[in-house]
């Protein structure tokens, strides 16, 4: 080929990848949102503050992270990591308190010290300009920074979603802080990698669509936002079960979406993690081990994830155990007794 040529069919697919996500993004814009059906919603909220705590925590990175905890400082310190696009209130209520009221015996000291911040970017955590800043190293760094503002060496790291992606990449770029980890619906990095770009199959190309979605600036923001955030409301009411969310909850997620830069700073999750995989070429990644002992927990019913990467990632573990539960991506809601119940089996293990 010689290289006019080359020229040509470089300018051809840069314009053909940056045109099919803003023609994706009008589609979606103007197809007739269906309403949620009221007998979708619960009849009663979800969402409570009762017996958590917040506060206000900086990093070595002077980034501001709002934070919720439960349970006494002294305990073991458990981090929980939320995801898209949720809050870690919205996210961990039911597991903050859990493990924050867990005592030795009836009068004995809490056992557990329970933390979740609000990711950077989200609710009232700090939101640097730039997808840039969203990068998975900074991300990773949030997290090692918070263990050592709680006087720790090291935590046991539960995530969701994107907080399990991060959970994963503190693991794998910095195995000693990581007592345990726990894993909720999302795949190691390298097994998400290999289901759509190595050995890539068109059932979970179609569910992560939206990615490609997020690339194109502005417009996604826009498209989110309007009618009072309807179509995120509706994506993720109607993606888990019926009975799972309450209008007073969804409320709660709007007030979230709704905080100035919060909406663009999640979105800037995907932007950078599609940019920075572009601007390394797609090299493989030279660190792929966890070696800290892992939990992967799968709802089985997961509408964005194929449930075959639960397996597909525990070979990347050292010593891993996978369960599946009957839920959907929305599994800390759906099944939260159940998910409390296998993350307190998997850490009182020795």
């Amino acid at each position: 080929m010689g290289f006019g040529k080359f020229i040509r069919l470089s300018i051809f697919s840069t314009g053909l990848i940056t045109l099919v996500p803003v023609l994706l993004l009008f589609c979606a814009y103007f197809a007739p949102q269906k309403p949620i059906p009221e007998t979708h919603w619960a009849t009663t909220p979800q969402v409570s503050h009762e017996g958590l705590s917040f506060e206000r925590v900086t990093t070595k990175q002077n980034i501001g992270l709002s934070v919720v905890t439960s349970g006494e400082k002294e305990g073991e310190l458990i981090i929980f990591l939320h995801g898209f696009p949720e809050t870690a209130l919205l996210s961990w209520h039911n597991q903050l308190r859990f493990f924050g009221n867990i005592t030795n015996n009836e009068n004995g000291p809490h056992q557990f010290f329970a933390v979740a911040p609000d990711l950077r970017g989200y609710n009232h955590s700090d939101k640097p300009v730039g997808s840039v800043n969203y990068n998975l190293d900074l991300l990773a760094q949030d997290v090692t920074d918070l263990i050592e503002y709680y006087g720790r060496k090291n935590a046991i790291i539960v995530g969701h979603d994107w907080g399990a992606f991060i959970g994963w990449w503190v693991a794998i770029n910095h195995p000693d802080r990581v007592k345990k980890l726990a894993i909720i619906n999302v795949p190691h990095p390298t097994a998400f990698e290999d289901i759509l770009l190595n050995r890539p199959k068109f059932s979970q190309l179609i569910k992560s669509g939206y990615i490609l979605f997020f690339q194109a600036p502005f417009v996604p923001e826009w498209t989110l936002a309007k009618n009072d955030f309807e179509r995120l409301a509706v994506g993720l009411v109607t993606t888990a079960r019926p009975g799972t969310f309450a209008k007073e909850d969804i409320d709660l997620y709007k007030q979230a979406w709704g905080v100035p830069g919060a909406l663009e700073s999640a979105i800037n999750y995907y932007r950078e993690g599609a940019r920075s995989k572009f601007r390394s070429g797609f090299a493989k990644a030279t660190k792929t081990r966890v070696v800290s002992k892992t939990l992967i927990l799968w709802g089985k019913d997961d509408a964005f994830l194929e449930s075959e990467l639960a397996e597909s990632s525990a070979p990347f573990c050292d010593d891993a155990e996978v369960h599946y539960i009957d839920a959907t991506h929305w599994i800390l809601h759906e099944q939260p007794d159940k998910v409390n119940q296998y993350l307190l089996n998997f850490i009182s293990q020795p």
